[in-house]
């Protein structure tokens, strides 16, 4: 008798403890030819179970490939079936006859078949997990513990947000996946809709587009013509951008458009300081106050300041050499609520 000691070759990729939410259930059974069998909580392997033991982690390696490291539920997805493996298969013990038949097996083609399985389960459970995808319709919507309005408010999700469905329901409560790591919460629902929060932004945004802004035109607030303040605004990113102003009292006193590859200049600021909040993109609707198409979004680390002597100020979007201003990206969702 032999005995499987911890399985070598397929690594953990963590990226934090998120919550492990069906993803062995949404993976389709690979086409594996010969029988094979997941381990039970037996210490024997059967022959049916050696195989799997043995296939399952070239499965892995193109499990591991196809796994998107940054979205974190699919590198969820991946360790949770790289643990099941291991305990399944880890200090086993079996008949060496048995492995040596199974490894026999194992033929450079074999072994590109398993991998190609390995990508396939991935890629079906990206796709049930799209299947799966619903968006916020309102204004904004409560995520709550329990089903019910009773349950515990644990967080928002404002209008457009993506949130994934589990699978269970009770009455008109849907159970969601929500931010990342992924969290379990629930949600009534009349207040979600099918699909990508996105796209249906997207197809919003141009439905209500109205007359495109131009390039320098000031969208929200207004200059004063009798005071000497200016500021340009660089902005080589290689998309439009919508600048805004935010006084202290975080509204925003003059918003505006510098078109790629241009540099707007407005003169007459209102006296103040401001914060400078920019997002780019493309395809300004004025029905969003906010691009159609996304690009990122950013702050100014340092405020600009206004009195009645100031002169300008002049921005630059894009790094630039010997430059001296920081910004922070911020979220773009935090950009459009100003």
């Amino acid at each position: 008798m032999g005995v499987l000691g911890e399985p070598g070759g397929a690594k953990e990729r963590v990226l934090g403890a998120a919550a492990i939410l069906a993803v062995l259930a949404a993976a389709p059974a690979p086409a594996w030819g010969a029988e094979q069998a997941v381990p039970d909580a037996d210490d024997t392997l059967t022959f049916a179970e050696l195989r799997w033991c043995v296939f399952e982690p070239v499965r892995l390696e193109g499990d591991s490939a196809e796994t998107d490291a940054v979205a974190h539920w699919e590198v969820d997805g991946h360790n949770a079936r790289l643990r099941a493996y291991r305990e399944g298969c880890s200090k086993k013990t079996y008949r060496v006859k048995d492995k040596t038949s199974v490894e026999s097996e194992l033929t450079p083609e074999k072994r590109q078949a398993l991998r190609r399985d390995g990508i396939a389960r991935v890629r079906q459970a990206r796709l049930e997990r799209e299947r799966r995808r619903v968006h916020v319709k309102v204004e904004a919507a409560a995520i709550r513990t329990t089903p019910g309005s009773a349950g515990e408010e644990i967080g928002r999700v404002r209008r457009w947000g993506d949130l994934i469905r589990t699978g269970r329901t009770q009455g008109p409560w849907y159970e969601v996946e929500w931010r990342a790591p992924a969290k379990a919460g629930w949600v009534l629902e009349g207040l979600v809709r099918s699909g990508s929060g996105d796209k249906a932004r997207f197809d919003f945004c141009e439905t209500h587009a109205g007359e495109r802004a131009q390039h320098n035109e000031i969208v929200r607030g207004r200059t004063e013509p009798d005071r000497v303040g200016t500021v340009r605004v660089l902005n080589d990113t290689g998309l439009d951008a919508y600048v805004k102003l935010v006084n202290r009292d975080g509204k925003v006193a003059l918003a505006f458009l510098a078109g790629e590859g241009k540099t707007a200049a407005l003169k007459g600021i209102p006296l103040g300081s401001y914060e400078v909040a920019f997002a780019t993109g493309s395809k300004f609707s004025r029905g969003c106050d906010s691009f159609s198409k996304r690009g990122n979004a950013g702050k100014f680390a340092e405020r600009i300041d206004y009195d009645a002597d100031s002169g300008g100020w002049t921005l630059s979007l894009h790094s630039v050499r010997g430059g001296s201003a920081r910004t922070n990206a911020m979220s773009y969702d935090d950009f459009d609520g100003l």
